[in-house]
């Protein structure tokens, strides 16, 4: 029976899920009706989705229905000081978004701040009682599921950020400015979409969001919750320094499953306003569920890009009707900014197209500038301590445009005692392939009276700072303004030469009065012929043991030869092993190994054919997982997409000499409260009874799996007790029985305690495991057991802590 009650139910989910619709908001409340006067509070919602209003704190005057910008809504005037939080919320609202289900909330909202200091939170609940706003939930943010905030940023606006107060969803959202809000919450997994659009004013229709809209897709909710989402809440929270008004209006909900499919393409690549594409870049996205087809437009002009259509193409419908979701675009231009759109066409008959949104990005710049925090500079002699060689590298006297001060301390001058030719040298932290340097002279109020700028020069460089060769033959430098503002008045071809150091020697200067000389800033261009932009990013953790390593690579290089090993010095040497590859994988690692590598770029063609790599590192993920229990849903059976957790992990059922069951009887059928990590474990009742001489849970898997592979030696099996279980805890591993050999009471132990077995101990078969079972033995033995996060380890990690 039990298994018939779990179907029937499923049954159930099914059909409620099939009469999903294309979401329409329905109004909760617009305030239009609402009296100016009075406390909100109990206020039934006037619209047709049903809900009361419930407020904290109201009873000083600080929530209150009022005429603003034109509309009638509801104020939510914050504290000062104090520990009285002050929110409205609307609860009780008809057509839940229930678990399992995708719902929407749209309201208008607008936050202003005269003197204080915004600290604001906004979300859906999950709140049955009687009072779902309260002082607990309106002063703890992340007791909000669905929730973000809007946080000053010290800069006169707000930063958008998820309830943990820390991260930043989207910066400078703007005091004073009402806005459109969208919250699309996916209550099957705990994690919702964010929409926001500016708006002239709180009036207006209730619109579905637009892909243009979305601030940030699948956020986890602050709190899981297995219960459905009943209302919203809106909230200042308690303390010093709170919001001084917040503006609220028109609530629209819709708590149906479905939303409708999006027609339009998403997730462009490369990015929407990404910076330093390739210039042989290939776009991509995927597209909208319906489409047949895809019209792509591109062109270096976003009003065309925008506005083209099939009838007036602007020379920027690029393809029309293609079936690939890629495009070429050809050789781009460097530095340029390219804006494209994908229209999506339906198959025929109707043959709808549903226009994409233009997005953006740049090309890559020919040249780069050299940081000065990886330049040294360093001198015959200074005039003084303040006027010394690295103010020429530091951007000291450079404003937002690069215009110079005629500030003495932002320069360098050189001793009227030091030793001849004077001259000044750059040393760069590797050798790069050089393209220009812009010289901005020295430029003091004396400059033109006395001259100290050096007029004639002679460059050097050298890639050892032992060798060195002279470039061209002298070098004028155009003598400074001496007055503030002064732009940068000479860039030097330095010709693509590779160098590590750079030594300007000065011959002359502009006054011919004194032997001093100066400068008040230098920049440095380079070509990138080395490799760079690594993937992994430098440093990343929790990497795939068959990763496939990427880079950018190098402007002239034909070939790449790539050294990788767990030693450091090996590939710094260039004993690792070397492999010529355009990229380099899929590998196959050891788990938690930190790896080190560099990319060497070579062309044999060009006079310097080698430019040596920097020294990269990754470290690899720490465990494989064998199950973590996330997987498995509460659809039927008949769903395709259905993947119980009883039907996946076999128990007693239906076998009257085994006494477990696994999962509950009805949805949902894993635990989601005793979880180890994730959402969900497995809950295994056991009764060795009746006839029952054992109680065992066995999975199978589809594919064969190699337990050695990736170094792994140990497996791990987390598990949590329930008070007065009795038995003896096994596993077994195709055929395989370990039993568990710490204290036989730790499985009534409530607690979640890392049960390490040696993969060796298992015998052979290890690299073929088909089978995984989980039993308790022990004649009379029963009990529930929870069961989270197999895995398997490189070596055997420390228990936690209880």
């Amino acid at each position: 029976m039990k298994r018939l009650i779990k179907n029937m139910v499923g049954i159930l989910v099914v059909l409620l899920a099939s009469t999903a619709v294309q979401a329409e908001l329905a109004l909760v409340e617009d305030f239009d009706s609402m009296s100016a006067t009075g406390s909100p509070d109990g206020r039934a919602c006037t619209g047709v989705m049903g809900g009361t209003l419930d407020t904290e704190s109201e009873g000083t005057g600080s929530i209150q229905i009022r005429d603003t910008d034109g509309s009638r809504g509801v104020t939510v005037i914050g504290l000062s000081s104090g520990n009285n939080p002050r929110a409205i919320g609307f609860n009780g609202i008809s057509n839940t978004i229930d678990n399992g289900e995708t719902g929407i909330a749209f309201f208008r909202f607008m936050l202003r701040s005269y003197s204080l200091v915004p600290r604001t939170y906004i979300g859906l609940i999950s709140d049955a009682s009687d009072d779902p706003i309260n002082s607990a939930n309106a002063d703890t943010p992340t007791s909000i599921p669905a929730g973000f905030g809007l946080l000053d940023n010290g800069s006169g606006g707000l930063n958008l950020v998820k309830t943990d107060g820390t991260t930043v969803l989207k910066a400078d959202v703007v005091l004073g400015q009402w806005y459109n809000y969208w919250i699309v919450a996916n209550n099957a997994v705990d994690t919702f979409d964010l929409y926001l659009r500016e708006v002239e004013g709180p009036a207006g229709e209730a619109t579905l969001p637009i892909p243009q809209d979305l601030v940030e897709s699948n956020i986890p909710f602050g709190v899981a919750t297995t219960e459905p989402l009943t209302g919203i809440i809106f909230t200042n929270i308690s303390g010093t320094g709170q919001a001084e008004r917040i503006y609220i209006d028109d609530i629209y909900w819709d708590g149906d499953q479905g939303l409708g499919p999006p027609t339009n393409a998403k997730n462009p690549s490369p990015a929407d306003s990404a910076t330093e594409v390739p210039r042989d870049v290939i776009l991509s996205w995927t597209p909208g569920p319906s489409a047949a087809t895809h019209d792509v437009y591109f062109g270096t002009s976003f009003a065309d890009v925008d506005q083209a259509d099939r009838t007036n193409p602007l020379n920027v419908l690029a393809s029309q009707g293609q079936n690939a979701t890629t495009y070429d675009p050809g050789r781009l231009e460097f530095s340029q900014s390219y804006y494209w759109r994908i229209d999506e066409v339906d198959a025929p008959p109707d043959s709808t197209i549903h226009k994409g949104g233009a997005w953006q990005f740049m090309v890559e710049q020919f040249v780069y500038p050299i940081a000065g925090t990886s330049i040294t500079a360093t001198a015959s002699s200074s005039s003084n301590v303040n006027e010394v060689p690295v103010n020429t590298i530091n951007g000291s006297g450079l404003d937002a445009d690069d215009l110079h001060s005629a500030d003495v301390g932002d320069m360098w001058l050189s001793s009227t005692i030091g030793p001849q030719p004077t001259w000044i040298q750059y040393e760069f932290d590797k050798v790069y392939k050089l393209h220009q340097m812009l010289v901005w002279n020295h430029n003091t109020s004396l400059e033109p009276a006395i001259g100290f700028g050096i007029k004639d020069a002679t460059i050097e460089y050298s890639t050892d700072g032992a060798n060195w060769t002279t470039l061209g033959t002298t070098h004028e430098f155009a003598r400074a303004s001496g007055v503030a503002g002064y732009e940068s008045n000479r860039t030097v071809d330095l010709s693509g030469v590779a160098a590590k150091y750079i030594k300007i020697i000065a011959n002359s200067n502009w006054g011919g009065i004194v032997a001093q000389y100066g400068l008040s800033e230098v920049r440095f261009f380079y070509i990138p012929v080395h490799a760079r932009k690594p993937t992994p990013d430098l440093g990343a953790t929790d990497v795939d043991v068959d990763v496939v390593l990427g880079w950018r690579a190098g402007r002239e290089a034909v070939t790449h030869d790539v050294y990788l090993s767990d030693s450091w010095e090996a590939v710094i040497d260039g004993t690792a092993a070397v492999i010529s590859e355009a990229s380099y994988g899929p590998l196959s690692l050891d788990l938690g190994t930190t790896y080190y590598w560099r990319v060497d770029e070579v062309n044999e063609a060009e006079t310097t054919a080698t430019w040596q790599g920097e020294l990269w590192d990754f470290r690899t993920q720490e465990y494989l997982v064998v199950d973590d229990f996330e997987s498995y849903n509460d659809l039927d059976p008949t769903d395709p997409a259905s993947k119980r957790i009883f039907n996946v992990w076999i128990d007693g059922y239906d076998i009257p000499t085994n006494g477990s069951l696994v999962g509950y009887e009805v949805p949902p059928f894993c635990e989601r409260t005793i979880v180890r990590s994730g959402k969900q474990s497995m809950p295994l009742s056991y009764s060795n009874t009746a006839g029952a001489a054992y109680s065992e849970a066995e999975r199978t898997f589809a594919a064969a799996q190699n337990w050695t592979e990736a170094g792994a030696t140990t497996f791990v099996l987390y598990f949590h007790g329930t008070e007065g279980n009795t038995g003896q805890l096994y596993v077994k591993v195709s055929g395989s029985t370990v039993v568990y050999d710490g204290d036989a009471g730790d499985i009534a132990k409530v607690q979640w305690q890392q049960w390490n077995i040696d993969l060796a101990s298992l015998g052979a078969g290890l690299q073929n495991v088909t089978k995984l079972s989980i039993g308790i033995d022990g004649n009379g033995a029963s009990g529930t057991l929870y069961f989270d996060d197999i895995r398997l380890y490189g070596s055997a990690p420390e228990p936690e802590a209880n």
